[in-house]
């Protein structure tokens, strides 16, 4: 609101981070694959065929304070999924950003994905991000 109030153009570039860990976990529940991230994330004990709403946002919530830890640990592990849901989604945000041609912006993106487009930006330069 306060940004509309002084005419700044605001960017919505993300959906919300608590819908994005809980379709993580619910993928981590039970897959081979996906067993030693849920290691290295504490999550290793949920399993999708008995964990309850609640087990599942207890969780979230662990992996929302922690989300650096959610981060190395997929990009190690899952290097690919990574890029997928991370890299290229900063990557995306990021040209969002430089295509609005304004001088003044407020972009507002989900909290795991401000160091990639802190990174981009700086990398592709033409904002300041603060």
């Amino acid at each position: 609101d306060e940004a509309r109030k002084w005419k700044i153009p605001v960017l919505l570039g993300d959906r919300d981070i608590d819908v994005t860990l809980q379709r993580l976990l619910c993928a981590l529940c039970g897959q081979d694959s996906f067993s030693k991230l849920a290691e290295k994330t504490g999550t290793a004990t949920l399993s999708s065929d008995s964990a309850t709403k609640e087990e599942l946002q207890i969780a979230a919530e662990k992996l929302k304070r922690n989300a650096s830890l959610l981060y190395m640990a997929m990009k190690e592990e899952l290097p690919d999924i990574f890029a997928a849901l991370v890299e290229e989604r900063d990557l995306f945000m990021t040209e969002a950003i430089l295509q609005s041609n304004s001088q003044v912006l407020v972009a507002v993106v989900g909290k795991g994905h401000l160091p990639g487009i802190q990174r981009n930006l700086d990398e592709l330069g033409g904002y300041k991000s603060i």
